[in-house]
């Protein structure tokens, strides 16, 4: 009975390969997000004074490990440009094996060192703890090659890196379905006027350039009610392909994942957020294969094992700039 019932799990971890290019992929855009903020924000911007809160970075305990607590005031520069060259070479894909452990550190420096951490943050700092199980026993250059039996790390180090891409898909299914359901509870989520208010909002409103497209979308309240309640049910699709999708059926929440932070850049920008979002779905996406291998005539084909095992942001602060405004949802009822 045991054996029977820890079989089909026997049999996933035997045909997974370990890292692939989705997990590469996914590499260089937490990277790439990580190196926007390090390379667009001036050091002394990121250790701004926050109100009722010490001064960062936060140096007791574990924290002095990290790379902002390595030295006084005016060596952060320069820790900076450190971590600015660990990350281009992270996003570069050179031995990723060799490189996780060091972008994991480079990533809590980040999260718990600077003032004014955002969600992107939170999410990278977990998203490449698993990325570090998930590589441990990368025999791969780069993490651009294509993963095959003779890269898969092999016997117990092939166990945790499955067991790390499930933790993953877990922890990136649990982040959607923890950004819709609190939005539930909120009044202008329910009545489908959220995402009017939130593009005129007075710090993350919708951008100039795009203002007055915008505002004239958002007050038909057919197309607001559609956007404010298509964001809940996207991010909800999204958590449930990464957890039940079946190979190729789970680009559905990445596909959707892109549709979401691609809307919420042009609306309300945060950058950094949305890549970090997308590359951990990206790296969720392991072990999906685009294309058929091509087999040559008469060569002989690897049986697969066909037992299957059971394929296992935030609520936003709602304000307007102009206390006049109201949505027309509002107004019609």
């Amino acid at each position: 009975m045991l054996n029977r019932i820890l079989q089909p799990t026997e049999n996933a971890i035997a045909n997974f390969h370990g890292a692939d290019r989705w997990i590469g992929s996914g590499r260089t855009l937490i990277a790439l997000a990580q190196l926007s903020i390090l390379c667009f924000t001036p050091t002394a911007y990121l250790f701004v004074p926050v109100s009722g809160e010490p001064q960062k970075p936060h140096c007791g305990g574990w924290r002095s490990l990290t790379a902002y607590c390595l030295g006084n005031d005016d060596f952060r520069p320069w820790v900076s440009i450190l971590l600015i060259a660990l990350l281009v070479v992270v996003a570069s894909g050179f031995f990723p094996a060799l490189t996780a452990v060091p972008h994991y550190w480079a990533t809590v420096s980040i999260s718990t060192g600077i003032s004014l951490p955002d969600g992107g943050e939170a999410a990278a700092q977990v998203i490449t703890l698993f990325l570090v199980f998930l590589l441990l026993g990368d025999r791969r250059k780069t993490h651009w090659h294509r993963a095959s039996p003779s890269t898969r790390p092999r016997n117990v180090l092939l166990g945790l890196t499955w067991a790390a891409h499930w933790g993953l898909r877990l922890q990136m299914a649990w982040i959607y379905v923890n950004a819709a359901i609190p939005k539930l509870s909120v009044q202008e989520w329910k009545d489908g006027t959220a995402v009017y208010y939130i593009t005129r909002g007075e710090f993350f409103g919708a951008p100039k350039h795009l203002q007055e497209l915008i505002y004239w979308a958002t007050s038909m309240p057919l197309v607001e009610l559609m956007l404010t309640w298509g964001t809940i049910a996207a991010e909800l699709t999204i958590a449930y392909f990464l957890i039940f999708g079946k190979k190729r059926t789970r680009l559905v929440s990445l596909a959707l994942c892109v549709a979401l932070h691609a809307g919420i850049i042009a609306v309300i920008g945060l950058w950094s957020f949305a890549l970090v979002m997308i590359g951990g779905v990206a790296a969720a996406m392991a072990g999906i294969q685009l294309r058929q291998q091509v087999h040559a005539p008469g060569a002989p084909r690897s049986a697969p094992i066909t037992a299957t095992p059971a394929d296992f942001t935030h609520v936003n602060t709602l304000g307007s700039s102009d206390k006049h405004s109201t949505s027309p949802l509002v107004k019609g009822k």
